[in-house]
């Protein structure tokens, strides 16, 4: 039978420093523990986007085994401890179908068009990479802002020009965090692609070399709030298109609608999606020389709304933060998330068409706890912008420029964005 906390009755215990091989028993030893070789805080798994299952317990924890569900309710009871799901995926476990909640839209293939937003042609993983790094060109929609001094700024994302999601003549559009670029000029910041490593000192297996676009304009949503950080979103037009047919280099499909990857399996899971970045793991190590790759599920906004506000209110117990229209969470999954260093990076999830739709991107997180069982990641929810990005693309006149900012309504207390790392605020850099 499989349990309710694991698979086949094995769940994962905290260690005890001072025995940290053995698993809390009744009156025999429990099976032997299997230690956990997982010692990064953002948890990652090392083969292509395709779902795996590792059954493994988080950095800090064992596997343990038991005869019946009940023996380790015993044991829980006896040792006073909880035992802890197995990371394990529950699109492989669930005998249920998963289902998309609206259609990808009228855009088809042409004979002529090389490929589509959201596909990967020519993309294989390559084997026995360190833990957690993507492959190169795995994620051909994910890029870096760099500064003129070759500093890394931030993530972002390119998409195509409007939610109509043709990239027939490439695109110039690329999305990231309003908080990151607010204070920038175009001309002090460039878009690199095709990056898989930020360190040219790291031996690394990239096929193809990176290449840097000009910034035209950089345009701040008009209700950013950078106090709250929601409508947290810039739209920043490179100088020349992006050829999108390029080896490497593809945007990310816009979603067509809000509730696209909204489906719930029947243990309360949500659609398993995926996170790209450069980010520290949970212990602030600071950023990874690599891009690593995580994947978290969909998070219920309600359930979301309590769970922040329960946890801001532990550090400011006067205040009632709310989550905000253009926001959506994922994540929830103990060692599993983003982190300080992920701002502006893409949340992505597969369609029905096996193309990846870009939903959300990391924008903060609640302190500066990354990684935390049942505590989900908070995103821009892009879908909320669909009618202003439209209206960038159409204006043909000239290229929009930055706008002026509006003043938040809340204060930032417990709320960390995923960049700079304040005393309460969490981030990404």
């Amino acid at each position: 039978d499989v349990s309710p906390l694991g698979v086949n009755n094995c769940c994962c215990f905290k260690t005890d420093p001072r025995d940290s091989q053995k698993c809390p028993s009744t009156t025999k030893e429990a099976a032997e523990p299997t230690p956990s070789s997982n010692g990064v805080g953002i948890r990652v798994f090392t083969g292509d986007l395709e779902l795996e299952r590792p059954d493994e317990c988080p950095f800090g924890y064992i596997k343990c085994c038991y005869d019946t569900y009940e023996e380790i309710q015993e044991v829980e009871k006896l040792a006073d401890k909880t035992c802890l799901p197995l990371e394990s995926n529950t699109q492989v476990e669930s005998t249920e179908q998963w289902q998309q909640f609206c259609s990808e839209g009228t855009n088809v293939r042409q004979p002529q068009e090389n490929k589509q937003c959201g596909e990967r042609p020519g993309f294989y993983t390559i084997p026995n990479l360190p833990h957690g790094m993507a492959s190169p060109e795995e994620f051909p929609w994910m890029c870096g802002i760099f500064d003129r001094n070759n500093q890394y700024l931030c993530a972002c994302v390119i998409v195509p020009e409007n939610f109509n999601n043709d990239i027939t003549r490439g695109t110039s559009l690329i999305l990231t965090v309003a908080h990151k670029v607010v204070n920038h000029n175009p001309g002090d910041l460039k878009i690199r692609m095709r990056d898989h490593y930020l360190c040219k000192d790291f031996k690394a297996p990239e096929r193809q070399k990176f290449i840097d676009y000009d910034v035209d304009s950089i345009s701040i949503y008009p209700d950013f709030s950078p106090e709250r950080f929601n409508n947290n979103l810039a739209a920043i037009k490179t100088k020349g298109t992006i050829d999108t047919t390029q080896n490497g280099i593809n945007a990310a499909c816009l979603p067509t609608c809000g509730e696209m990857f909204d489906f719930t399996f029947q243990n309360g899971t949500g659609t398993r999606c995926w996170i790209s970045g450069w980010g520290q793991d949970q212990n602030g190590h600071g950023l990874t020389p690599y891009l690593q790759k995580v994947d978290v599920p969909m998070y219920n906004t309600n359930r979301c709304r309590l769970r922040v506000r329960e946890e801001i209110q532990k550090i400011l117990p006067d205040t009632n933060i709310q989550l905000h229209p253009s926001e959506l969470c994922a994540g929830g999954e103990l060692g599993k998330d983003a982190c300080n260093g992920d701002g502006g990076a893409p949340l992505v999830c597969q369609s029905e068409s096996k193309r990846w739709f870009v939903m959300g991107l990391v924008a903060w997180g609640v302190d500066n706890r990354c990684g935390e069982y049942d505590l989900p990641g908070i995103y821009v929810r892009l879908s909320y912008f669909k009618d202003w990005i439209n209206a960038l693309s159409s204006k043909s006149d000239s290229a929009p420029k930055a706008t002026a900012l509006a003043g938040g309504e809340l204060e930032t207390g417990g709320i960390m964005p995923r960049d700079e790392i304040p005393v309460i605020i969490r981030s990404g850099i």
